[in-house]
């Protein structure tokens, strides 16, 4: 008798259009999403570059992919492109106040290898006053001479009388948020720890292009050409920026570092691979790369010249020894590059006069 009571209240809800159960827990089916995630590809090469459309529609069929908030794998986005670098299946997710949406998956394949070496480069903030900034200097001198893929600046200053103050040392600090010295950043992108496992990991990250230096001494000037040579097609905005930077140059330095023992002067100390110029009126954000130029086996070429004088931050006039000098050239994303990214992409040096292929 019960089991026709319930039949039949069943039946009458179906009549009436809507449901019931003779199940105390059973809510009844979910609600469709409200929102409709589609994507313009379902597998991408995981080079970084590489992005995927996410286009998002409510009930209506009405595109409202820019009123969303877009979700990879539960981070927050900002859309409409992604551009996934790591080897998985991300899932891709949009939210407008509580509305949820279907689930959408890409699958991010490894790329294929790059012809080119992964380059590293760590901005050096130190001064010959800086007490703590030997431990710094230290490290990277220690891990740099194992791994040369790793490339070093000292970007020197941070107090009044500084005989290194790199020139515009202050575009620097205000770009960086520096707040105090030592202070180290690596491929533009974040703060360094002074922890070489950090600078293990971004050199192993897929090089997705090449730089190549040629230089010559004429004059009192370092002149020549860097070359960018892409292994992919992207829009993404890039831009290059050439270095000159000098070693040898010797000044005693304040010491707290216990690798140096208790000396507290460490009298005579060589410097190396000091900032000296940068080779464009931007000296932050470099010269422009053409998004026409950023094409597969293209190589774009930049011309440059570089003065061995010049003036310090202090106000200070120096004549760099060219046969201690070297060029360091590296490209970076662009303030519109679409990616959201930011920092250093591939970095190259050479010493002044000298050529170095793409490698």
């Amino acid at each position: 008798m019960r089991k026709f009571v319930c039949g039949t209240l069943l039946l009458a809800a179906a009549i009436a259009g809507t449901t019931s159960s003779c199940s105390k827990g059973d809510s009844g089916p979910s609600v469709p999403d409200s929102l409709k995630v589609s994507l313009s590809a379902t597998t991408l090469s995981g080079t970084g570059f590489d992005g995927v459309t996410v286009t998002v529609k409510d009930r209506s069929g009405a595109d409202v992919t820019g009123a969303v908030q877009l979700y990879a794998d539960g981070v927050k986005f900002t859309g409409p492109v992604f551009y996934p670098d790591k080897v998985k299946t991300v899932k891709i997710s949009a939210q407008k106040g509580s509305v949820p949406s279907n689930i959408a998956e890409v699958v991010v394949t490894a790329p294929e290898a790059s012809p080119f070496t992964q380059k590293i480069l760590v901005e050096d903030f130190t001064g010959t006053w800086c007490k703590y900034c030997t431990r710094a200097a230290d490290i990277l001198t220690r891990y740099t001479s194992k791994q040369p893929a790793c490339i070093s600046v000292g970007v020197h200053g941070g107090r009044a009388g500084e005989p290194f103050t790199y020139q515009y040392l202050n575009t620097f600090m205000d770009r960086f948020a520096i707040d105090g010295f030592p202070w180290a950043v690596l491929n533009r992108d974040s703060k360094w720890n002074e922890n070489p496992a950090l600078l293990d990991a971004a050199l192993k990250k897929w090089a997705p292009l090449g730089l190549a230096i040629e230089s010559k001494i004429e004059s009192g000037n370092i002149t020549g050409k860097v070359k960018v040579k892409f292994n992919l097609t992207t829009n993404v905005d890039m831009r290059v920026v050439i270095m000159l930077v000098e070693d040898k140059l010797v000044a005693d330095q304040e010491n707290a570092y216990a690798e140096y023992g208790t000396v507290p002067t460490i009298k005579n100390y060589v410097h190396t691979n000091t900032l000296r110029r940068i080779a464009s009126d931007d000296v932050f954000s470099g010269d422009p790369i053409p998004s026409t130029a950023v094409t597969k086996g293209n190589v774009w070429e930049k011309t440059f010249s570089l003065s061995t004088t010049g003036r310090t931050g202090i106000g200070t006039d120096y004549t760099a020894i060219p046969a201690n000098c070297k060029v360091v050239a590296f490209v970076q994303y662009g303030p519109e590059n679409s990616t959201g990214r930011k920092g250093a992409i591939n970095v190259q040096y050479t010493n002044a006069g000298d050529t170095k292929d793409f490698d």
